[in-house]
């Protein structure tokens, strides 16, 4: 596994979400912030692609039924990247490598 890190595409509209209802700060902007996010060499924005909607197919059944969960899991195993959560449920799962 490599040094880069994944942030799926579909994540992008629930951030832009919370920083709307002021939930989250972000002292220079989220226009910055997703400039900066996607000019940097070390981060891929993830698209929501055919090869994904596969790979959620093959999933699905093996985990519990939070549709965004699944696409974090899916994303992260087409990427070959670890997750970093809390969550027990996917850490169960042993579909993905967990930090």
């Amino acid at each position: 596994m490599g040094l880069a890190s994944h942030v799926a595409g579909h994540r992008d509209v629930p951030v832009a979400k919370l920083v709307e209802l002021g939930h989250l700060a972000m002292p220079d902007g989220f226009d910055r912030f997703m400039r900066e996010l996607c000019s940097h060499p070390r981060y891929t924005i993830a698209e929501y692609d055919a090869e994904l909607m596969l790979e959620l197919l093959e999933i699905a059944p093996k985990l519990h039924r939070d549709p965004a969960d699944q696409i974090i899991v899916a994303t992260a195993r087409l990427f070959n990247a670890a997750l970093m959560t809390d969550d027990k449920r996917i850490r169960r799962s042993r579909l993905v490598e967990v930090l």
